[in-house]
């Protein structure tokens, strides 16, 4: 079959066709997980493929799914730092080897901002449930 179509397995456009198929079938089965029942999943898919409306991205109604602004810089802020590490290990960088390659003073001063963002960012307190994360409805 690979050899009839001349498909290259290693192809950037081949491994982002499964990185997306992955991507959507993971998230098709977490609305399957999190719904109450089949039909509530379907009425759920039903809506995501009928919202044809881009500006919604722009006007602020997604504040309105319990995200606020400060919420959602943290999440692309996230998101890049992840894309960041992605392209670094695509690309065979070790990341470890740069930061030893810096003076003390800057080693110093990224483990300080990297234990900071761990302590600002991280979920503490008598509030916190690890198991209402994905297991609340059990």
């Amino acid at each position: 079959m690979v050899a009839l179509f001349h498909l290259d397995r290693n192809s950037l456009g081949h491994r982002l066709i499964h990185i997306l198929g992955t991507f959507l079938l993971v998230d098709l089965s977490w609305i399957f997980f999190r719904a109450d029942g089949i039909r509530q999943a379907l009425a759920i898919i039903r809506g995501i493929l009928t919202v044809h409306d881009p500006w919604i991205l722009f006007d602020g109604s997604l504040y309105e799914c319990g995200l606020d602004s400060k919420n959602l810089w943290l999440l692309l802020i996230c998101i890049g730092i992840l894309f960041f590490a992605d392209c670094c290990r695509y690309k065979k960088i070790q990341v470890r080897d740069v930061l030893m390659r810096q003076d003390y003073w800057f080693q110093c001063l990224f483990i300080v901002f990297a234990v900071s963002a761990v302590l600002i960012f991280g979920i503490w307190g008598p509030s916190y449930d690890a198991a209402n994360f994905i297991y609340f409805q059990f």
